[in-house]
């Protein structure tokens, strides 16, 4: 019996064990393959940006139907798990939210068998835009060559590695202005040297870092004379507008007549007239003695006033007669027709210069000692030539030009200073006087050249902005301090007066070599001026500080000069200034908001106060001028 029943159960197990091995709907089939996922971005090292959201798209395939496949994105930060929809072609895209700093993301990809991929990324969110500070604070500054040196120093919250620092000057709607790539140190500074076009130019600066803020900061240069003060007549541009005032003995002020102070009513300007015969988009005016000039933006040249030695530049026809002689002033604003892609012009006291966009100086004019840069056997030219540079190999562009008395200079991009035209006082700064009154002049001493001559200069000495008086010169370096040289006789270089620092010993009236100005040492020196025998500064605190020649006024009105051997603060009211136009004896400033204020000798109307300003009398507080509205246009 028992036999009988293990025999059956025995062929019951073969029986069901043949079955399942001939029925294939039974069967199991183990899956151990992991999907594949594939990311359209790099998500392998750390990602930086500035969004609150990142895209993640992508594929995924597996060996199995993807019906059953599950995407989802895990935030460590948050904790929370956002599942991703997964198109049956495999692919996806998701936004993830992200959150300020380290987002830590968990991609994983698990399909029916639960095999899964799990990939991991990290997100850095940076909201924090760098920063940029310039070393010349205002938005507004004045260059007086033909480029400039932005300084700067840029900074971030993350590595100064990951930033890019552009420069793009002047962007308009009508030009295809590139940015240029500045370098920036360890340190995160930098220095530029910017081309400058004559009158405002926009310098925008953008610092980006690898998120993707950025921070622009907008400077504005203006390269060109917005005021100028010559003997006793004065001239300021106002919204691209000419406005001038004062002596009109020879038709200097434009007005197109000769007049005085003595006539009657409105007939002569005590103040600011608006020159309507003036041309347009006027961009820099230079006034010297009775003449004057100005330049517009296209590279044109006008001039008028006296013309006694071609200092017009405009021939030797057409000529108006003006006071006892005949044929020596020109009353209307003419085009020097010769000249073109001008960029800067300076009026000496018979003779003018003029800078060209390559870099070329032209001059006309007085030539009694050469300074046109042509043989003195040609006293004057009343048409411009060329000043030749050939001889000197080691000469850089031209970037300024400033004309004196009768010496002209001029101003490399090399930081060097080229002389010609009279050296009698030293002005060439070679060492040697050749007129000491009645002394004999110095053996091998030149008294004058028609040839650019280096100025001796250390190497290491790099100028950057020259300003010339009737025989001194003043020269601004790189670093902020002051050089000078030439006529001393007033303490216009310094140090030659009655009242002396007790530091220092008294100079000499000529100082015949390039000499550093003690004061200058403490490299807060911005621009210099000069124009006579007098001296001044523009210092980094927005103030400016005469030496040399300075008229003090007396109760009678009457000045009584003195002497100043350094910069003195004389003008403490005085702030914010940003130009400065310096007369024989009166000066003019603009000031950052733009109110333009004028002091010293009143003569013929010079100062451009009107009735409440006395003629022939010497004001020494500031007198804020007002120019009348304009013509509707």
């Amino acid at each position: 019996m028992y036999l009988k029943h293990s025999i059956l159960l025995a062929s019951m197990v073969s029986a069901l064990m043949l079955a399942g091995c001939s029925d294939s709907s039974h069967n199991t089939v183990l899956d151990i393959t992991k999907p594949s996922l594939t990311l359209d971005t790099d998500l392998s090292k750390m990602v930086i940006t500035n969004q609150d959201n990142i895209t993640i798209a992508g594929s995924v395939t597996d060996d199995s139907s993807l019906a059953g496949l599950k995407l989802t994105v895990q935030s460590a930060q948050s904790n929370e798990v956002q599942t991703v929809k997964v198109s049956d072609k495999g692919t996806f895209s998701a936004k993830i939210p992200l959150q300020v700093g380290d987002n830590e993301l968990t991609i994983t990809a698990a399909d029916a068998a639960g095999n899964k991929v799990v990939y991991k990324a990290t997100v850095f969110v940076d909201k924090v835009a760098p920063s940029i500070v310039l070393a010349d604070a205002g938005e507004n500054q004045v260059s007086r060559t033909t480029q400039t040196l932005l300084k700067g120093k840029v900074s971030d919250n993350g590595a100064l590695a990951g930033l890019s620092v552009q420069l793009l000057l002047n962007k308009t709607a009508n030009n295809n202005s590139m940015p240029e790539v500045i370098t920036i140190d360890e340190k995160g500074e930098f220095e530029v040297i910017t081309p400058l076009q004559a009158g405002d130019n926009e310098i925008a600066i953008t610092v980006m870092d690898k998120a993707g803020n950025q921070t622009t900061k907008t400077q504005h240069v203006y390269f060109g004379h917005t005021l100028t003060a010559a003997n006793s007549h004065t001239g300021a541009l106002v919204d691209g507008k000419l406005y001038a005032w004062g002596r009109n003995n020879f038709g200097q002020v434009g007005r197109g007549d000769v007049t005085s102070i003595r006539d009657d009513g409105d007939a002569h300007s005590i103040s600011p007239q608006l020159i309507t015969n003036a041309p347009k988009n006027i961009v820099s005016i230079s006034f010297n003695q009775n003449h004057s000039s100005l330049l517009t933006k296209d590279g044109s040249v006008y001039t008028w006033g006296s013309d006694g030695d071609g200092e017009l530049g405009r021939g030797d026809t057409g000529r108006s007669d003006c006071g006892r002689k005949t044929e020596n002033c020109r009353l209307d604003i003419g085009k020097v027709n010769s000249l073109a892609d001008v960029v800067a012009i300076s009026s000496g006291y018979g003779h003018r210069l003029v800078l060209n966009k390559v870099g070329e100086v032209w001059a006309f004019g007085d030539n009694g000692e050469g300074q046109l840069g042509v043989a003195a056997t040609t006293d004057h030219s009343s048409t411009p030539v060329q000043v030749d540079f050939s001889s000197q190999a080691n000469v850089g562009k031209i970037i300024q030009v400033v004309a004196s008395s009768k010496s002209s200079y001029a101003l490399d991009d090399k930081g060097q200073v080229w002389a010609w035209g009279s050296n009698k006082y030293g002005n060439f700064g070679m060492g040697k006087v050749c007129e000491r009154g009645d002394d004999p002049k110095e053996t091998g001493c030149i008294p004058s050249s028609s040839k650019p001559l280096q100025v001796p200069l250390a190497e290491a000495v790099k100028i950057k902005e020259l300003a010339v008086g009737r025989d001194h010169v003043l020269a601004l370096t790189d670093m902020g301090e002051v050089y000078s040289w030439g006529l001393n006789a007033t303490s216009q270089v310094g140090y030659n007066s009655k009242d002396m620092p007790d530091t220092q010993q008294k100079w000499d009236r000529f100082i015949t070599t390039p000499t550093l100005l003690p004061w200058s040492t403490d490299k807060q020196s911005k621009h210099v001026y000069a124009n006579g025998n007098t001296s001044y500064v523009m210092k980094k605190d927005g103030k400016v500080y005469p030496w040399g020649m300075y008229g003090e006024s007396g109760a009678d009105g009457r000045p009584d000069y003195v002497d100043l051997a350094e910069p003195t603060d004389k003008l403490p009211s005085l702030t914010n200034v940003v130009d400065m136009g310096v007369g024989a004896l009166h000066q003019l400033a603009k000031r950052e908001d733009g109110g333009i204020f004028s002091w010293g000798w009143s003569y013929e109307g010079s100062l451009g106060g009107g009735d409440t300003v006395t003629n022939i009398w010497m004001y020494n507080t500031p007198i804020a001028l007002k120019f009348p509205m304009q013509p509707t246009q």
